[in-house]
């Protein structure tokens, strides 16, 4: 299919993954995972796969490709930061498999474990989705086109944002496709959207439209700060069923009674004082080989939107 073929359906970044680049990242996916899990021996691993993985990731931070936002959703929507650990490793991994140093394998695979890496590849395989549709949460997402990156779109929905995208797009007027730059989860996004519309007002191009003329970086960071500032990016919730501070780790129970590992690593100072069975705690979800585990852990300071586990 044609650059303008592309253009006219979809806005940049959210066209569908390709029937050949599927097949490529399928097998990319499962070699990431039987790497780190220990399931196949040095000489049966193809290294074009983890250059296919690594390409991934990178497809997912430079933004430059047609469907690097349909593969960013796909891996769980990852920040950042622990993308840009995951790529730098995984160059590291490969040099190791490929120099048979089993030393450095073995530490490349731990780098990418605290990650969150297998958290991203198990999300590409089964599209899981963690979190309760309830009626409060939702999304609030920043849209531009390539043609005015600096103009912003900005708002809130309570379904997919590719499906709010699509119906954007598909609105009489719209002449180039917008495409979504970042999305952040939220515990109410109708509060949430007012809150950040009050933050960012002086940026407003009209104030009947939700539209903002400023970089897009900046945007991001102010709408980060504030949702970070105020707790209200939504996260998973589960109550604490014991905590060893002289151990320095303890157990988190979710909601179907799934035990979560907990280390002190990922819980501040104050907090850690304060972990005592059925205490209530919002942290993020990570996967090991030996199961789930959660990081930056907090004490539920407010009510959130219910979680499923």
């Amino acid at each position: 299919m044609s650059r303008s073929q592309n253009t006219s359906k979809w806005g940049f970044g959210m066209a569908p993954i390709s029937s050949r680049m599927r097949r490529r990242y399928d097998d990319a996916v499962q070699t990431g995972l039987d790497v780190v899990e220990g399931n196949l021996l040095f000489e049966e691993i193809d290294l074009s796969h983890l250059s296919e993985l690594k390409g991934m990731f990178n497809r997912c931070l430079r933004q430059d490709q047609w469907d690097w936002f349909t593969v960013f959703t796909e891996l769980g929507r990852p920040e950042q930061k622990p993308m840009r650990q995951i790529v730098s490793v995984l160059v590291s991994l490969r040099n190791a498999i490929k120099d048979g140093d089993a030393e450095s394998v073995e530490y490349a695979k731990t780098s990418l474990i605290r990650s969150n890496f297998l958290t991203c590849l198990y999300a590409y395989q089964d599209s899981f989705d963690e979190y309760s549709r309830d009626a409060d949460c939702g999304w609030i997402y920043i849209l531009s086109t390539r043609e005015q990156p600096d103009v912003l779109k900005i708002g809130m929905t309570r379904r997919s944002v590719e499906r709010r995208v699509k119906q954007i797009n598909s609105a009489t007027g719209v002449l180039v496709p917008f495409s979504a730059r970042k999305v952040f989860r939220v515990t109410d996004a109708v509060m949430a959207e007012r809150q950040i519309f009050e933050q960012l007002n002086s940026y407003r191009i009209r104030p009947d439209r939700e539209f903002f003329k400023l970089p897009f970086s900046e945007a991001a960071t102010i709408i980060g700060d504030h949702l970070d500032r105020v707790r209200m990016r939504q996260r998973k919730r589960g109550t604490v069923v014991w905590f060893r501070l002289e151990e320095r780790y303890g157990f988190i129970a979710s909601k179907d009674g799934q035990d979560i590992f907990l280390h002190a690593s990922q819980v501040s100072e104050e907090d850690k004082q304060n972990l005592y069975p059925g205490t209530v705690v919002e942290f993020d979800m990570g996967y090991s080989p030996h199961g789930p585990f959660a990081s930056n852990a907090q004490l539920e300071k407010t009510s959130h939107c219910s979680i499923d586990s």
